[in-house]
């Protein structure tokens, strides 16, 4: 009995594996309109989903960052899709050529319009304080990607203590301190910057004679003050060695030093800074 039934299970398993393998390959023909659509509008999705994990790439500093990487992404999903569609074309009986066109055209079109789409990977460049009209100047330090405008605030904050609660007094000769006033800037990393803090002042120091140790001061008690508050690992921005290729890692920084201030050789024309007690001793 079972020998005279075992033929009538051919066709299921005809069946399944038609379901399974043979129907996947089949697809529906698609009629004219129906491709023409796709063509215009995949490629759209293609630009969207890109710009989308480029954004939470950015946003998160997880994943590549690098703008080339995305670009060849998108090139070859786009070639992919343009494949495809191609290959739908011809065993829908139509003219693969047509839809190819139309879909490398689309392509093009969708990704000069996604210049208008907003740059919400970009961190926004955030200033706090006002230095003022006055003549002044500047300088910039290195920041990690936990420092945010939390901590950018809470620098300001302390900076404007540094003048009352006299931190400058060791590195003023005895002369009355300025009263500064700061701005500060977080600049985002960019394709030539790291990611920093740009601390503009006023009034200018005459930073090549008599405030020369005034100025270094300063940005010693920023250095300082910045470290208290910064607390994130440095970043990787993948510097490698010129000559080895070899990759360097990220930069860390070594002990920060004081300014030693020679005052008795501030009018003098020459070197009156050093960095360390022994060389303050040496010069003369």
């Amino acid at each position: 009995m079972c020998a005279e039934r075992r033929p009538a299970a051919e066709p299921l398993t005809a069946a399944f594996e038609c379901s399974t393998v043979a129907c996947v390959n089949s697809q529906t023909p698609l009629s004219p309109p129906a491709l023409r659509r796709r063509a215009i509008f995949l490629p759209a999705v293609v630009v969207l989903t890109v710009w989308l994990l480029n954004v939470v790439a950015l946003r998160t500093h997880v994943g590549p960052q690098h703008a080339g990487f995305w670009m060849i992404i998108f090139i070859a999903a786009s070639a992919v899709l343009v494949w495809s569609l191609g290959w739908r074309a011809k065993h829908s009986g139509l003219p693969p050529w047509r839809t190819v066109a139309t879909t490398v055209t689309a392509t093009v079109v969708w990704f000069v319009l996604s210049g208008a789409l907003p740059d919400l990977g970009s961190e926004p460049k955030i200033t706090i304080g006002d230095r003022g009209t006055r003549p002044g100047g500047g300088f910039t330090h290195s920041i990690s990607n936990a420092f945010q405008r939390a901590q950018l605030e809470m620098l300001q904050a302390r900076a404007q203590q540094l003048g009352p609660s006299g931190a400058f007094a060791e590195f003023s000769c005895g002369d009355s301190v300025p009263d500064f006033r700061f701005e500060l800037t977080l600049e985002p990393a960019g394709e030539y910057n790291e990611r920093l803090i740009d601390v503009g002042y006023t009034p200018r120091l005459d930073i090549g004679g008599a405030d020369r140790c005034l100025s270094f001061g300063l940005s010693y008690l920023f250095d300082t003050t910045l470290a208290e508050i910064d607390h994130g690992p440095p970043v990787d921005y993948g510097y490698v060695n010129p000559s080895t290729g070899e990759k360097l890692g990220p930069y860390i920084r070594g002990p920060l030093r004081k300014p030693i201030c020679r005052c008795d050789l501030r009018h003098s024309g020459l070197e009156w800074v050093a960095w360390s007690q022994t060389a303050a001793e040496a010069l003369r």
